[in-house]
Formats: structure tokens, sequence, C-alpha cells
């Protein structure tokens, strides 16, 4: 039923990608088509609309790949790896050397995907107050759209630091010469964004093909996030111009947090291991995910255009399995690729953060040595080395939450991942409020410590080590290291230790297993304080804008 409801989604998707998101297509009045005019006049038209919004999500250059390039790769939690010594992805590599520079298609590919994602959302938005249909489904639409606008706003503005508030559908020589925001700016307009768009969503959706699709809960977890992001800004940052206009808003953070805990609608899923199966996409913790589908379509580039986002498991998962030799003590390939990508390698310092047993290392993390039990193949064999991820990783390890079991993948030869992008989980809500709580404003600390016990409770609960064990307090130090483990790979390293201001510490002469850079022995990072904590602003955009756009400093 799943996978039915996902090749409806997708094939939504397509049509909008073709149909939907182009003010200037529907502008057109070529025989038989649909004008401006009576586009929106049709719900059928409307949610079509509001789902072409929600499509850049799956691109390559938006979350699919690039994403987590900046929140992972960046960080001290991975690196870039793929075929031997990493060599597949050098715009990645350069990312995790913190030698990327403005012409680095990743951030190019990232800019352009989202606004265009932020420019769907303005069409509905201005579209939709005239259109004449169920004011109840067009209010909740228009939530969608405004809720979409608002974190496609937060994660240009975590990634870019400061960027322009586009708000309404603008046309081409207008939009270049919108100038930059102050990071301050756009939180705010995400806070105001996010606020109206809870009060347009409703908490459920009773059609589980709607299940993925922007809730109350989602917007005020996101909500959260804004306002953490901002408090941790004006707490860490003080003085720092770039920084100007953000405030402490812990109290107003710690309430937002109450209600979404308040509304029950959402749980830690017993098992933690459980979140990372196709069924597990449907568990209740996920707040808001970007939803996935594995089409039994064949040739390798199908997974490098925007239509389907198993190329977002491709790209992290190993995509082979081995069997155990035990005569030449080593490992045979039965199914697969060698050289398969697993671009999005855990480190050594990742893999060192986790407590001695506690089973969420072994969850996220595979290695050479981990084998699963998988049904008969044709040629009898029944346990399979689990990967071979030192053919394409040089730590020897890989993101095992991404790499899909082999019944699970729609073309086993090739492999098409089924797994969905989690973007928001209720562990997360957790750690912020815990994070929240710790503050003088707020001055909760037995709810931080009741928090993260939840969180460490499943994670004990997950496996028969009886680790790690409850705290009977905890510090901000605690909530930091148990964001790491918990939300490992996960695309919020980078910038939780940028809002936290530990990005130098953390990663100022850190060596990589990647750097085929830097020759055999490798370079250390050097991390320049006030210029690596944001990515540098897309070259072509700066030059398009005519210098309306400025370079963030050091680039």
């Amino acid at each position: 039923m799943k996978n039915l409801v996902k090749v409806k989604i997708i094939f939504l998707i397509i049509i909008s990608l073709y149909s939907g998101c182009s003010e200037e297509f529907l502008e057109r009045t070529p025989l038989g088509m649909e004008t401006t005019a009576t586009f929106y006049t049709s719900e059928d038209n409307a949610v079509q609309a509001v789902t072409a919004c929600y499509a850049v999500m799956l691109f390559r250059g938006s979350f699919s790949r690039n994403f987590w390039a900046f929140g992972d790769v960046a960080s001290d939690d991975t690196e870039a790896a793929g075929e031997v010594g990493g060599v597949d992805q050098p715009d990645m590599q350069r990312i995790d050397q913190m030698l990327h520079v403005p012409t680095n298609a990743y951030f190019f590919e990232y800019w352009r995907n989202i606004y265009e994602g932020i420019n769907n959302c303005n069409i509905v938005l201005e579209k939709f107050p005239d259109a004449d249909f169920n004011e109840d489904i067009k209010n909740r639409l228009m939530g969608e759209a405004k809720f979409l606008r608002a974190i496609y706003h937060f994660y240009l503005n975590a990634i870019f630091g400061g960027v322009p508030i586009i708000t309404r559908v603008l046309p081409t020589e207008e939009y270049y010469s919108v100038p930059r925001n102050t990071i301050a700016e756009v939180l705010h307009q995400v806070q105001t964004d996010l606020q109206e768009a809870a009060s347009a969503l409703p908490d459920t959706y009773s059609s589980s093909g709607d299940d993925a699709r922007a809730t109350k809960g989602a917007a005020r977890a996101y909500l959260l996030k804004a306002l953490i992001f901002e408090s941790s800004y004006a707490k860490n940052y003080s003085g720092d111009e770039r920084f100007e206009g953000c405030e402490e808003k812990w109290d107003e953070a710690w309430n937002v947090a109450q209600q979404i805990i308040d509304s029950r609608v959402y749980e830690l899923e017993p098992h933690y291991a459980d979140l990372w199966t196709e069924a597990g996409d449907e568990s209740r913790e996920h707040i808001f995910r970007v939803v996935n589908a594995a089409i039994n379509i064949t040739g390798s580039e199908f997974i490098n255009t925007p239509l389907v986002s198993s190329s977002h498991n491709t790209y992290q998962s190993v995509r082979a399995y081995w069997e155990w030799d035990t005569v030449t003590l080593d490992s045979i390939r039965i199914e697969g690729q060698i050289l398969a990508w697993g671009l999005n390698a855990p480190t050594y310092n990742l893999a060192a953060e986790y407590e001695p047993g506690d089973q969420r290392k072994k969850i996220s993390i595979v290695t050479d040595s981990d084998t699963i039990e998988i049904d008969p193949t044709a040629s009898g064999v029944s346990i399979f080395r689990r990967a071979a991820p030192s053919y394409a990783s040089p730590t020897k390890m890989n993101n095992a939450k991404y790499d899909p079991e082999p019944d699970e993948w729609a073309i086993r030869s090739f492999f098409r991942g089924p797994l969905d992008i989690k973007m928001f989980r209720y562990a997360d809500v957790l750690l912020l409020a815990a994070e929240a709580a710790l503050e003088p404003a707020v001055n909760q600390p037995d709810k931080a410590t009741e928090y993260v016990n939840m969180i460490r409770t499943r994670a004990r609960n997950s496996g028969n080590t009886g680790q790690p064990a409850n705290m009977t307090s905890v510090t901000l130090n605690d909530v930091i290291h148990e964001r790491r483990v918990e939300l490992a790979m996960e695309a919020h390293r980078f910038f939780d230790i940028v809002r936290w201001g530990i990005a130098y510490d953390r990663l100022n002469g850190l060596y990589r297993a990647t750097d085929t850079l830097g020759g055999t022995k490798g370079n250390p990072i050097e991390f320049f304080i006030g210029k690596h904590e944001f990515f540098p602003i897309p070259e072509e955009e700066i030059i398009l804008s005519k210098g309306s756009i400025k370079q963030n400093p050091g680039y």
C-alpha cells in the first residue's frame, strides 16, 4: 500500500513539474490548455500546484544530496567518500576540507533549486485567495505553501547566512536586484510564516496518502528550531555584526516545544533501528519527511534526474552485499556494485563519540564486518555480508541509516532505494526542548534531564547491553553529545556546531581520511572564524545581480 501511495505522490510531482510550477507556462494559451484564470479554480489543480512546492525537495541539488553535504560532510561527523580515495565528488571533498569557493556547483544548484521552490509557493499564495473552491481546503493548502516557503528560507539562511527574502512572485529582472536580508530578518520572516501556517494546518491527515504533508506539528517544530537558532546566534555571537538583530527567545522556544509535546501527536519509535526501514518511514516519530519512491525503471542516469529522490538512498548507501570466504579470509561480492557511491562516510571522530554499548552506533554506522540475514537467493546463500564500505570509504565505514536492506531495493542489479528523507523527528524536538530548559530564562533543569533520558532510554531499549544509562542531571555539553549520537548523519551537525559557536574547536586542525587534495598524508582543516560559519553565495548569483547581492566575508 505504501509503495502505491509513493508512486501516486511521485506521479503528481512529475505532472506538477511540467504543468503546475511555472507561471510563464501557465500564461501560454494554446488550444485546450488551461490559463491562470482557470487553473486555480479546480481543487485538483490547486493540490497539484502545492505539490509542485514540495517537488524541489526531491532534487539531487537540494535535499537528496547537496543539503547533507552542507549539514554532514562539512562537519566532524562525516566526510566525502565514493570510489577509491573518495574521489567521486571533488566539489563535495572541497566542502569537507573547507576549501570550497563561490563557483562550487553544490552552492549554485542548491540556491537555484530552493528559490524555485519559494517561487512556486509565492505563486500559490498569490493565486489562491481569489480561487473558487472549498475555503477550508484552500486555507490548508495556503498553509502548506507558507510552511514550505518558511523552511526554504530557513535552510538558505542556515547555509548562506542572510539571503534575499522573497515573499511575492517577481519578474526575472526584479529578482536579480533584490539585496540580501540579514540573518535576523530572515529568521523573523520564517517565524511569522510558520506561526501563520500552524494556524491553518491540521494536526494530522485522514488519508494515508497525505501523511507526509505539512501539519500543525511540523510548522511548530520548525518554529521551535528557528527560535532556537536565533537564540543561539544571539547568545554565542554577541558583537558579531552578521547576527545583529538576533535576540534570545528561549522562553518562546520552550512554550512552542510544550505545545508540540502536549499535543501527543508524536512519540518516540520504541526501537531505534525501526526508524530506518521502509515500514519505519510512517513512524509517529517523523514530524516531517520528504517522500521518496523507488520506481523500477532501468537506466543508471535515472537517479540523476530531478524526478525521484531514490538518489538520496543511492548516494548514501554502499549498494553491495558480500559473503565472508573462510578459505581466502576475504569478502566475496555476491550482489551489487564495487566502487559503489556511499558518499557520506562517518568519521573516526563520530564513531568515538558513542558511549560503549550504545546500540545507536551499530544501527547508524555500517562496517566491513557487519552481516544481515535475508531470504536465500538462487545460489542458496542466506547470510550476506552487510557491505564492504572500504571499497568506497576511506574510513571503512558508511551511513547505515539510508542503506536499505537487500529486499527493499526496487532494482537489485542497480538499486533504487525507497527510504524517505527524514527532515524532523520528535527526538529532535525533545533535545531542542532540553536545550531551552537549561537556559536561565526557562530554568527547568529537571525537564532537560527528563527529555534527554527519554532519548537514552529508547537507545538502551534498542539493544541488550543496558547502555546508555540514564543521567541524574544534564548540562549543555550532555545535550550537545546526545544530539550528535541521536541525530548522526541526518544533516544537523554542521549547523549545530556553528550556532553553538564551537565550529572552530571541532573542525580546525582536523584531518580527513579522504584528503586526496593534500597528498598521501593530507593537510589539516583550516577553519577561519568569521568566514567558514557560512558557505559562499554562488558566484553566478552575484554576477547576475550586478552587485546587488554581496559576497560573504572571506570569499
